[in-house]
């Protein structure tokens, strides 16, 4: 019985912390560590850097959970929470202990990764616990959180010449996806939420998405622009995912807002693989 209780409780922890995003959040550490570095290497600094990542990660969706609560009974009954699989408090504390591993693991790779490390749970934190209803702010802190993982990972070496075009381009596509979220779920967030199509109407925000998604491609396009990458493998790839970009700006003015920020994912992906490419 006590062992099934505590397997019950470890499924619930895995499910607060979202550990394939947190996953995918590493790799992009490690993804800036490799770009910074030029080449695909597996240091010590550098994996302490995906894991400090990965941490601090699950630190924040544990916290977003915590303080997320009474939304989430209405509309999430299922998660770990309000299904009553893991105690408000025990979110907390699994939210605050990562926090501080996350912080201490990043302190054994340098004074960049233990700052980078710090100002990111900061954020999270002060996000979910003073701003969450603010969604429209909450846009810019989930863009930030994204550029935030390449910046740990260029923090090993301390090389962000490079990987700041991927981390700002990363800014402004998911910037402009989050939007499109917030425009799917309108009806939804009504009464429970402030969002950009709430503040400045749907219309406003969709052409808030457009200027953003412009300013992610012209980002992303720069290496080429200024003659740094010249890879034909990187230009088709990054040409690819502008494409896609291109499809999930159409599906916003068409108010196909689903399809839309499914398209800015598949985009985001693209263009990850096109720095990537960049290393082989």
């Amino acid at each position: 019985m006590l062992m099934e209780k505590a397997v019950a409780k470890s499924v619930a922890i895995a499910e607060l912390l979202r550990p394939l995003d947190c996953v995918m959040a590493g790799f992009a550490a490690m993804l800036g560590y490799w770009l910074s570095a030029g080449a695909i290497a597996f240091v010590p600094q550098a994996l302490l850097a995906a894991v400090a990542t990965f941490l601090i990660c699950g630190a924040g969706q544990a916290i977003n959970d915590y303080y997320d609560l009474a939304a989430d009974l209405k509309a999430k009954k299922h998660r770990p929470i309000p299904s009553g699989r893991l105690t408000a408090f025990e979110a907390r504390s699994v939210a605050v202990s990562l926090f501080i591993l996350g912080i201490v693991v990043a302190y054994y790779v340098n004074t960049g990764a233990f700052g980078v490390a710090i100002a990111f749970s900061a954020l999270l934190f002060v996000y979910s616990s003073k701003l969450s209803g603010l969604k429209y702010f909450g846009n810019s802190v989930v863009a930030l959180s994204t550029a935030f993982t390449f910046v740990m990972g260029a923090s090993v070496t301390g090389n962000y010449s490079f990987v700041a075009i991927l981390a700002a381009a990363s800014f402004f596509s998911t910037w402009a996806r989050e939007i499109a979220k917030d425009l799917e779920d309108f009806e939804s967030d009504k009464g429970r939420k402030h969002t950009l199509p709430m503040l400045i109407g749907k219309k406003g925000a969709v052409n808030a998405a457009i200027i953003s998604t412009a300013a992610s491609s012209v980002v992303g396009m720069l290496p080429v622009l200024f003659g740094i990458a010249t890879s034909v493998l990187f230009i088709a790839l990054l040409t690819a995912s502008i494409a896609v970009f291109l499809l999930a700006v159409m599906q916003l003015r068409r108010a196909f807002y689903k399809s839309s920020q499914k398209s800015y994912r598949y985009g985001m992906l693209v263009a990850l693989a096109a720095f990537a490419s960049l290393l082989f």
